[in-house]
């Protein structure tokens, strides 16, 4: 028993280290220069509170509304960090204070770089997490890692966690909002309170985040079976359903333009029953054209889930259904959208994987099926890693920069 705790400790490690590596690798992507859209929203929101030291940038709206039009708790989050990094800075800087502010200003590099970083050790943590609740739905080990290296190998999931953007954070709650959930150690009342509150602080997060709370009735619903009736019925739904809209509306106070991306919701567009049938498919075909590996494994997942977890299959499916159609409701595909979903997703195809590997056993084909998973394994890893070293490598536009930097004269021109 031992032994094979170390050795699935051994494996998760590998997984885990893995995944910061080629994570941390894109730190740097594109720096100094500002190529990731909505990425300085939170990182400049946090300088401005720390230039007008304030915690409340309502008292500041017209300030912040330039900079910052997404809810301000992100920007909460790198405060202390950024604190401690300016102190540094100011600690082994040789000049006045005026010229102090001109040196940072300069170059704000090394604040995105620390966001980039808290950013890819949260997604990091989103691995691990979704191993943990892999092994408690599946109750098996290789059900979990399978999930962790999934995750840790996705493509998607690579190339947006080292940015400063909020969409790291939104499926590390959406992560850790299913790991609370299958805590099967604690109470209905402790797993569901924990989880509402989880969805309300993230709405100061991300609006996206009260995708948690679709999640938690669907689990109320399927998995504990609790029925409808039970639902409305108990005086606990309304406590948490309270608590979660007032920590909703709580961002919005204080700072009004929180949820400035109205301007882009399209739910006064025409729609069509045809086009909300083939929402679910045309939002995840994303995933079967740059991810083939993880798309076949969802769909083993899925078919091996309705047999042997049903309770699972439905509330998976029917979520991952609830979602794409909020999209086309009210918003608009793009293939970034997905990731609050891809959590649940690698539990599902990690235990696909495992029922693949154990269909191969049942049919007495062990060494087709070792070469199909060392496969499978080469060809995540490979895929991960030149997506690292890509990253690693920088965006073309910054290169060029460089090159023109380090070989034209100044006052040269150059044709566009």
């Amino acid at each position: 028993m031992s032994a094979l705790f170390r050795r699935e400790n051994l494996i998760l490690f590998a997984i885990l280290l893995f995944a910061v590596a080629v994570r941390i690798a894109g730190v740097g992507y594109g720096l100094p220069l500002w190529l990731i859209d909505d990425e300085p929203a939170f990182t400049l929101a946090a300088l401005k509170m720390i230039q007008l030291k304030t915690l409340f940038p309502a008292a500041h709206f017209e300030e912040f509304k330039s900079v910052l039009y997404y809810p301000p708790y992100l920007s909460y989050f790198y405060l202390p960090f950024f604190i401690v990094y300016l102190a540094v800075q100011f600690l082994f800087f040789d000049g006045t204070r005026e010229q102090f502010m001109n040196y940072l200003v300069s170059d704000l590099s090394g604040f995105f770089i620390i966001v980039r970083v808290l950013h890819a050790f949260l997604a990091a943590a989103s691995v691990w997490l979704v191993y943990r609740v892999g092994k408690t739905i599946f109750r098996e080990t290789r059900a979990g890692l399978a999930a962790a290296f999934l995750l840790a190998t996705s493509i998607l999931h690579i190339s947006l966690s080292p940015n400063g953007r909020h969409w790291p954070p939104v499926a590390f709650i959406m992560a850790l909002g299913f790991f609370i959930l299958t805590r099967e150690s604690w109470s209905y009342k402790k797993r569901y309170f924990w989880s509402a509150l989880l969805a309300g602080l993230g709405m100061g997060v991300s609006v996206m985040a009260g995708f948690l709370g679709l999640f938690m009735v669907m689990h109320y619903l399927f998995v504990e079976r609790r029925g409808v009736a039970a639902l409305l019925r108990d005086w606990f739904s309304y406590a948490i359903l309270a608590m979660f809209g007032f920590l909703a509306w709580l961002p919005k106070w204080l700072y009004p333009g929180s949820y400035g991306f109205g301007v882009d919701v399209t739910s006064g567009d025409p729609k069509t029953l045809m086009g909300a049938l083939a929402a679910p498919f045309l939002f995840l075909k994303p995933i079967l054209v740059s991810e083939p590996v993880l798309a076949l494994l969802l769909i083993i997942g899925l078919i091996f889930s309705f047999r042997s977890a049903r309770s699972w299959f439905w509330a998976s499916g029917l979520f991952i259904v609830a979602y794409s159609l909020a999209f086309y409701q009210f918003f608009r595909f793009e293939h970034r959208f997905v990731l609050g979903l891809y959590p649940l997703l690698a539990v599902i195809a990690g235990y696909g994987l495992v029922c693949l590997w154990q269909s191969v056993g049942v049919l007495r084909l062990r060494s087709a099926g070792l070469v199909a998973i060392g496969i499978i394994i080469i060809f995540q890893v490979t895929a991960a890693s030149r997506l690292g070293y890509l990253m690693y490598r920088g965006d073309s536009r910054s290169l060029a920069r460089e090159w023109a930097e380090e070989n034209m004269q100044a006052g040269s021109k150059v044709l566009v």
